[in-house]
C-alpha cells in the first residue's frame, strides 16, 4: 500500500488539517501542568515510547469513560496541534493501529496481513495523498464520506481492505478510528510553542489556573462544551461538531 500512496498525486485544493491528541480530563490536567505531551510506552510497537495523534479528527475515546457518567476526570479533552510544526514523524497508518492489533478490523483483512503491510511513508504529504485517493476532499474525510469507487490495481490487496473498512456501514467492534489517519512521533511535544492551536474541554475546565496560564503565555483557542452529567462517550458527537466548526473557521475544510 505504501508504494500506491507514494505514487498518488495530491488534490491541489487540499490544505493540511490539524492533528489531535485526545485524552480524558485526568490526563489533560497532567499534560497542562507539565506543558508537555510526553511519549509513553506503546502496547503495539513493543519497546518503543511514542506519542499518538489522529489527523483531522479527535477520534480517541477513553477506555473507562463508558462506565463513569458524572466524574469530570473522565470527560473528553483534546489538544489541537499544527501538523506542519511537528518535529518528527515515526509512522503513519491509515487507521488506528491499536484497534488493528486488537482485531477490530479482522473482517476486512486477509488473515496473513500484518500492521506493517499498511504503514505508509512518514511524511505529512502522505495525509493529503490518502485523502485524495479515498475521499477527494478534506470535508469528505472529516464527514466520513469516502469514494464508493476507486481505481486501483486488482492486486492492491491492502488498499482494497482499507477501502472496505471505510465504506462499511455494518455493525462492527470498531468505530471511526478505523477511518482516521494515525501519526506517531518519538518526541515529546512542548506546548509552550506555536504548535498548540486550540484545546477542547468541558466548560468547567476553562478557568483552571494551569490552562489560563498557558493560554496567556502563548495564545490559543479554548473550545468548550457543556457538561450535562452524561456518560463521557456521549459528548463525542458534540466534540466532533465543535472541532469541525473550528477547522471551518481556519479555512482548511472545503464547503459542501
Amino acid at each position: 500500500m505504501k508504494e500506491l500512496i507514494n505514487r498518488q498525486s495530491v488534490n491541489p485544493k487540499l490544505k493540511y488539517l490539524p492533528i489531535f491528541h485526545s485524552c480524558d480530563g485526568y490526563f489533560f490536567r497532567d499534560i497542562i501542568k507539565k506543558k508537555t505531551i510526553e511519549v509513553t510506552k506503546c502496547p503495539v510497537f513493543k519497546g518503543e515510547k511514542l506519542n499518538y495523534f489522529f489527523y483531522g479528527r479527535p477520534a480517541f475515546k477513553s477506555k473507562t469513560g463508558d462506565t463513569n457518567s458524572k466524574l469530570s476526570s473522565f470527560l473528553p479533552c483534546s489538544f489541537i496541534l499544527d501538523i506542519e510544526l511537528l518535529d518528527s514523524i515515526k509512522r503513519i497508518s491509515p487507521f488506528d493501529t491499536g484497534g488493528f492489533e486488537r482485531g477490530f478490523n479482522n473482517q476486512f483483512i486477509h488473515h496473513k496481513m500484518k500492521i506493517e503491510n499498511f504503514l505508509l511513508e512518514p511524511d505529512i504529504l502522505t495525509t493529503k495523498k490518502i485523502i485524495t485517493l479515498f475521499y477527494d476532499l478534506n470535508i469528505n474525510y472529516v464527514k466520513r464520506k469516502p469514494k464508493i469507487d476507486i481505481k486501483i490495481d486488482s492486486m492492491e490487496f491492502e488498499a482494497e481492505s482499507y477501502h472496505a473498512m471505510i465504506v462499511d456501514k455494518g455493525v462492527t467492534e470498531s468505530d471511526d478510528r478505523k477511518e482516521t489517519i494515525e501519526l506517531q512521533s518519538e518526541v515529546n511535544i512542548n506546548l509552550e510553542t506555536k504548535i498548540l492551536k486550540a484545546v477542547v474541554v468541558p466548560s468547567s475546565f476553562i478557568q483552571n489556573k494551569h490552562l489560563q496560564s498557558l493560554k496567556k503565555k502563548i495564545g490559543f483557542d479554548i473550545i468548550h462544551y457543556d457538561d450535562f452529567g452524561q456518560q463521557s462517550v456521549h459528548f463525542y458527537s458534540e466534540v466532533l461538531k465543535l472541532t469541525r466548526e473550528f477547522m471551518m473557521s481556519k479555512k482548511v475544510l472545503e464547503h459542501d
